[in-house]
């Protein structure tokens, strides 16, 4: 079926950004409410699962029997999540709690995934994806602190992947910071180190992600890949807004060169799709990222795609979808006073990862078959 290829237009309505700034001087971001004026027309979970655009990347890191090339192309893929954020500085609507988002492309793209709000205190966002010859899972809470003329976003968990061959990969993200948030015109940062491992291996590869100056400065991302032995295997190298791209370690290995060059060969991981041209009218979406909140039926009734706030705010209603976000917060509010405790997740349990010991959200099955015989008795009645 035809994705949709636009969403309506973003309507001008200015905003008072110092408003909600004094608001971060003192608390947690997930722990605001925020007004729509500030956000854009997807919930956490729908971002969180666009951090997968690019999973194509993984799809061709299934087939290498290199263990340098493959933790080489798992690096890449771990730098494109922030392909998307070079001119997004709104803000996703905060999921509800049991609020879940799948997305099927195992038809087109070779993968499928399923989302849920998994902790309300402390916030937690739980994501699990299966692609033809590997899974991925991940659980992310965000910490957002206001620094005066900029907010530092501070993602805390941990992503995992496993190929079928047996590798086991982990790695965090970085620091992003919005600056100018007050004078001057406002740009995102994406800043630090990560440290992707293979820990069936040994092999290990630390991103850096260079801090810019300016709007305009390249966003270069540099990092070797290392054996168990802590020898120079691979290098991977690019910009985190346009391209990365992966190359063997040999005594003729120029970084600038592999980062600049067109005619490298070094070997092209990702690269960002083009903006459209009224980009600035569609929150700065990729294709993609449209077609996240587009209806389709089948999906769950907590679904991300039913919420009726984000629905009206798309639609260009934002006084309505305040009024409605606001509702919805207090019926949760109700909900989760009338009780003893949180409600478990529905689809997802923490558990300690074996080869690695962490505790994290792990999928423990059964949305999909419920889905296949729209089954969806446990989900409780959120919007």
């Amino acid at each position: 079926m035809p994705k949709r290829k636009q969403i309506p237009a973003r309507p001008d309505m200015p905003f008072d950004i110092w408003t909600i700034v004094k608001q971060f001087a003192s608390r947690e971001i997930t722990r605001i409410s925020v007004p729509v004026n500030f956000c854009e027309p997807l919930s956490f979970l729908q971002r969180l699962t666009e951090d997968f655009e690019y999973a194509s990347a993984l799809e061709k890191a299934a087939t290498f029997t290199d263990p340098g090339e493959q933790m080489a192309h798992v690096a890449a893929f771990s730098a494109s999540v922030y392909a998307s954020t070079s001119n997004r500085m709104t803000k996703p609507f905060n999921p509800l709690l049991n609020e879940t988002f799948d997305l099927d492309r195992k038809e087109e793209l070779g993968w499928r995934a399923i989302a849920e709000q998994v902790s309300h205190h402390p916030p937690r966002s739980a994501l699990h994806v299966e692609g033809s010859k590997w899974k991925c899972w991940e659980d992310y809470g965000l910490m957002m602190k206001y620094r005066g003329n900029y907010m530092q976003i501070k993602p805390e968990g941990v992503t995992h992947l496993v190929f079928d061959s047996g590798n086991h990969y982990t790695w965090n993200k970085v620091i992003s910071s919005i600056n100018n948030i007050i004078v001057g015109t406002m740009w995102i940062d994406n800043y630090g180190t990560d440290v992707v491992t293979n820990h069936t291996l040994g092999y290990k590869c630390t991103l850096t992600y260079a801090t810019s100056s300016s709007k305009e400065a390249k966003r270069k991302v540099t990092g070797f890949v290392l054996n168990e032995a802590g020898e120079k295997k691979w290098i991977v190298a690019g910009e985190w807004d346009k391209i990365m791209k992966v190359a063997p370690v040999t005594d003729a290995t120029d970084e600038v060169a592999l980062i600049e060059d067109e005619n490298t060969t070094a070997t092209v991981v990702w690269e960002k799709s083009a903006p459209r041209e009224d980009s600035h009218l569609q929150y700065y979406f990729g294709q993609f990222a449209t077609e996240l909140n587009e209806p389709e039926p089948g999906v769950a009734p907590t679904d991300s795609r039913f919420r009726p706030d984000v629905r009206s705010f798309e639609n260009g209603n934002w006084q309505e979808a305040n009024s409605v976000k606001c509702e919805l917060e207090d019926k949760q509010r109700a909900r989760l006073k009338a009780q003893d405790k949180e409600p478990d997740p529905l689809w997802f349990r923490k558990q300690t990862v074996e080869d690695v010991g962490d505790e994290t959200y792990v999928y423990i099955g059964g949305y999909w078959e419920c889905k296949k015989k729209k089954d969806w008795k446990r989900c409780p009645k959120i919007f």
